[in-house]
């Protein structure tokens, strides 16, 4: 029986879904541009523009999946071991790329244009006034996503979007400009990372400051940093979309 494929990049996606990849790291890999095409017979193209024109196209990943393959996956039926070699390599094109497109150069750099209002559901989760709410706790002691946090001043409060191993990643919104702090009892182990990404050490914490022309910029910079400190090994993380309301 002939199989016929689609060429869209949703098609894309939804193949490496399908094979396992993680939701937010789609989510992530789409708000930085990042597509999926098949590039030939049984072979995926993981893409995204790079450089100062979007007309160049930079290839992250080649992956090979034959479509006997695609169908036993659908199925159900493709075996673990297999499944989990195509999922590893959708994975590791798409981290690839969201690291490359969505990394903001400097600490508190203007990432283009003027600034924009942001929208209602950011602002909801902008502190208000300086009343910190009640509950917050301090990061390393959060349990849960979206939980409200301490920040280093008082009535400055941050959201947690992700959670690692003895690591919480945290988020506040605030005009134009995205702040992220990263604190946990295995903070030692991920400042190498952290600092890649432009992270100021503090020494029980680190954090790093975004200065923002359009909300969808802070889904690029939160996408940017979880896909370096990598998507399948957090152990929950928010919606950025949601998070950022866009």
């Amino acid at each position: 029986m002939a199989i016929s494929f689609k060429t869209d990049s949703d098609h894309g996606f939804n193949t490496a879904k399908i094979f396992g990849v993680a939701q937010a790291l789609i989510d992530s890999a789409k708000a930085c541009g990042v597509s999926i095409s098949l590039s030939g017979p049984g072979s995926y193209s993981v893409q995204g523009p790079t450089g100062s024109s979007t007309s160049t196209i930079t290839t992250f990943a080649l992956v090979p999946v034959k479509g006997a393959a695609l169908s036993l996956a659908k199925q159900g039926t493709l075996g673990p071991a297999s499944k989990s070699a195509i999922c590893s390599q959708f994975t590791d094109g798409l981290n690839k790329a969201v690291a490359s497109l969505g990394a903001v150069a400097d600490s508190k750099a203007s990432l283009a244009g003027s600034p924009k209002p942001l929208p209602a559901a950011a602002k909801a989760l902008t502190v208000k006034g300086t009343a910190t709410p009640a509950g917050a706790v301090a990061l390393m002691d959060a349990t849960a996503i979206l939980q409200p946090v301490k920040g280093t001043s008082p009535g400055s409060t941050y959201y947690v979007v992700a959670m690692y191993p003895g690591l919480n990643l945290a988020a506040r919104m605030k005009a134009s400009e995205i702040s992220i702090r990263a604190a946990g009892s295995a903070l030692s182990g991920y400042k190498s990372k952290l600092k890649e990404l432009k992270f100021e050490d503090g020494g029980q914490y680190c954090s790093v400051h975004f200065k923002l022309s359009e909300p969808q910029l802070a889904v690029k910079a939160l996408g940017a940093i979880v896909a370096t400190l990598g998507v399948n090994s957090a152990l929950s993380m928010a919606d950025f979309n949601q998070f950022v309301g866009v």
